[in-house]
């Protein structure tokens, strides 16, 4: 049997803003030319309740709000 792990994740953008006022942010271009899903920003996961757009996904060079002191994960699937 294939024991190997798999994902459907085609890319991984982390975004960290480390100051004390949010930040505009584009997403960049995703390696498989698809949408970028917010995965977490520290206080909820995919599964859980999404903001809006999470579900459908951002298109690269969309402009997200990264909080201040937050860490953001994107995925592509």
């Amino acid at each position: 049997a294939d024991s190997t792990v798999r994902d459907d994740w085609q890319g991984a953008c982390v975004i960290v803003n480390p100051a004390s006022d949010a930040i505009p942010f584009p997403l960049p271009s995703s390696p498989g030319g698809g949408r970028w899903h917010l995965v977490t920003d520290g206080d909820y996961f995919l599964d859980e309740s999404l903001p809006p757009g999470a579900e459908t996904g951002f298109v690269p060079g969309s402009l997200v709000t990264i909080p201040a002191k937050a860490l953001y994960l994107y995925a592509e699937f």
